[in-house]
């Protein structure tokens, strides 16, 4: 439902179904934003964020929204160590994450938040 409800709004969308395989759609599309789970087969989001925060280190720097069924007390990791935009813990409404999604990206560019 999310994917649809962004690609309705006009935001280009890419999934994967691994942290591995979502660090080969941020190198290949270089977005400017990502959306990561802290649980996640293979790798778990706090490596994901570890490499996304490496690799755009050269350049432009993607904003990252952390979505998760895991509440920040539940997690292993202080979220001050890790450089994301928002926590958000599941369930967030879809229209509810895509106004989130617009006021990140447009805060990020710089630009007036959208109403």
């Amino acid at each position: 439902m999310l994917v649809i409800a962004l690609r309705r709004s006009g935001i280009d969308v890419a999934t994967a179904a691994s942290g591995e395989e979502g660090l080969q759609q941020f190198a290949a599309l270089a977005p400017d934003l990502v959306i990561v789970d802290i649980a996640m087969p293979l790798m778990n989001g706090y490596e994901v964020i570890r490499r996304i925060r490496q690799a755009d280190q050269q350049g432009q720097r993607a904003g990252i929204i952390v979505l998760t069924a895991h509440t920040p007390a539940m997690l292993d990791y202080d979220l001050d160590d890790i450089e994301i935009d928002l926590f958000l813990t599941k369930p967030v409404p879809p229209a509810e994450l895509l106004d989130i999604i617009w006021r990140v990206l447009q805060d990020r560019a710089g630009e007036p938040l959208r109403s």
